[in-house]
């Protein structure tokens, strides 16, 4: 700020909205920032911008919304606007405008292979899978190298059953110059194993990616060895599952608290299953002060505080402590969580709803909730059998089984869900 007196004074009303976005974090100061702004510089494209994260900080969608209409009507060719609309339509569940947004993109760049991308982003979301497919090799065909698209093609291929194909694309990525993108694709490989319930596969896979990345100095394990505490869980090996824990907080900077705080998360998980309730609260602890005490609004404080209480046996407080979590942030594994919780709490109209929409959800964050990416046909199946609708618990069971048909044998998960597809076909037919 303190060079601001030398700026303009249009420069000036801008400096003032970023320290406010950027120090102050004060999206309801930002707004009536903007809104001067724009008072004075009706088309000023910061301003409008501005007004939309404020907004979306808010949690005030339709109005975020609104605040890119009116800057489309005044600048058609501002593509991050059609971007941003894309994707927050689509949050909305208005899907037409989300795709009429992406393709008004598209046609102002149709030799820019990011449009594409997206678009295959908005269709894996409805789970339009070929669609998804075809957009993202449409972004290849505008540039052959573009990476996110490769390694989104591949994950393609991983739902559609096609892994082979997944298999090649991520070793292909694997032997890209760029360490991150190297690292990534390790990633992708051990997930096409869990994916298909091959889960000693994929925690060698894990294991070996981890190595590699420390060769190449790109020494990022944090998700990987969170997925494979969620692979430990699974199999019941809670001692393991502490150990990975352990070993990766060790190895990163005790500032990187994005990752760090879900290794936390796995802790917690863990000494809630074991009943070690006080080492789950000592570790909440760990993680208010890597959120620097700032944990209340923090959407991993309260997934843990829902695991607890899960452990404790107390429902209405985990479908509390769940949705808290899921107001914050949607993404795959706290809608999974929530679902499941609905359906523990016997809420089943609910968790029927969460499932159920869920299943359908190929976007981004499905490829990091290991294992719950596949079991979300197991529980949404469980819940169509509590209601009563013996044919969907059937397909979904079918589905479930499908996909891990030839995943490791003696898998409990896999055992249950063939006992009760065995007792549903039996009761369908007599």
């Amino acid at each position: 700020m303190r060079f601001s007196d030398h700026a303009s004074p249009r420069q000036r009303d801008k400096i003032r909205a970023q320290y406010v976005i950027t120090v102050e974090e004060n999206p309801r100061k930002l707004i009536g920032l903007c809104r001067d702004i724009l008072e004075k510089y009706p088309n000023d494209i910061f301003a409008f911008m501005g007004t939309f994260f404020a907004y979306l900080e808010l949690h005030h969608k339709d109005s975020a919304l609104l605040a890119l209409e009116e800057l489309v009507e005044l600048d058609p060719l501002f593509r991050e606007a059609y971007n941003q609309m894309a994707y927050k339509y689509q949050e909305v569940g208005n899907f037409d405008r989300s795709i009429w947004a992406i393709n008004k993109y598209i046609e102002i760049a149709p030799d820019e292979p990011n449009p594409y991308d997206y678009r295959g982003d908005l269709y894996s979301c409805e789970g339009m899978l070929d669609e998804a497919k075809s957009s993202f090799a449409h972004a290849l065909t505008v540039d052959p190298e573009f990476t996110m698209s490769r390694a989104n093609l591949g994950l393609m291929y991983m739902y559609l059953g096609q892994f082979d194909s997944a298999r090649t694309t991520f070793q292909q990525l694997a032997n890209e110059s760029d360490p991150s993108i190297r690292s990534q694709a390790r990633f992708g490989l051990g997930a096409i194993a869990a994916y298909r319930g091959q889960l000693q596969s994929a925690l060698q896979m894990f294991e070996q990616g981890i190595a590699a990345d420390a060769l190449d100095g790109n020494d990022e394990p944090g998700f990987k060895h969170h997925s494979r505490m969620l692979i430990w869980i699974e199999l019941g090996d809670l001692d393991a599952a502490l150990i990975d824990a352990t070993v990766g907080l060790s190895k990163m900077d005790s500032t990187d608290v994005s990752v760090r705080r879900w290794l936390l998360e796995r802790m917690v998980r863990v000494y809630s299953l074991r009943k070690e309730f006080d080492k789950a609260q000592s570790t909440m602890q760990r993680l208010a002060v890597a959120l620097n005490y700032k944990h209340e609004t923090n959407i991993v404080w309260w997934i843990c505080a829902a695991h607890i209480a899960e452990a404790r046996g107390l429902r209405d407080s985990t479908v509390e402590y769940r949705e808290r979590a899921h107001d914050i942030n949607a993404f795959f594994y706290v809608s999974f969580e929530l679902g499941r919780a609905y359906l523990m709490a016997g809420q089943l109209g609910r968790s029927v709803y969460m499932l159920e929409k869920l299943s359908k959800d190929y976007g981004h964050s499905r490829e990091f909730a290991i294992i719950k990416n596949v079991t979300v046909h197991y529980y949404l199946a469980q819940a169509y059998e509590q209601s009563g609708w013996a044919d969907k618990a059937i397909a979904e069971y079918e589905k479930f089984l499908e996909i891990w048909k030839d995943a490791d044998p003696g898998l409990e998960t896999v055992e249950d869900a063939r006992k009760r597809l065995a007792r549903l076909r039996g009761e369908s037919s007599s």
